[in-house]
């Protein structure tokens, strides 16, 4: 929609449209799209952490793989005694 649809007036003909359709989408696919019971996360973290050594040093590649081992440590206390390090991190000069 350009200016001259707000100054027409005619935006706010599509906003009851727009929102209909969004809860109309959301309606549809919520059940699809719900990953709340889902436990991949927590299976890769423990599957990652389980085996390591005590007080051991894991280099982690890649935000995708790094947040679940935080989550899991900081949140569900599994494996605290490893320390997680960011492999970008140690590229940066600090």
């Amino acid at each position: 929609m350009g200016l001259s649809a707000v100054a027409d007036g005619r935006e706010t003909e599509t906003a009851p449209q727009a929102v209909a359709l969004v809860v109309y989408q959301v309606g549809v696919n919520f059940r699809e799209q719900d990953k709340s019971r889902s436990r991949l996360i927590s299976m890769f973290a423990r599957d990652v952490l389980g085996p390591l050594p005590p007080e051991s040093l894991l280099l982690v590649s890649g935000e995708e793989n790094l947040y679940p081992l935080v989550y899991m440590q900081s949140c569900e206390r599994v494996r605290r005694d490893v320390r997680l390090v960011s492999k970008e991190l140690l590229t940066i000069d600090w």
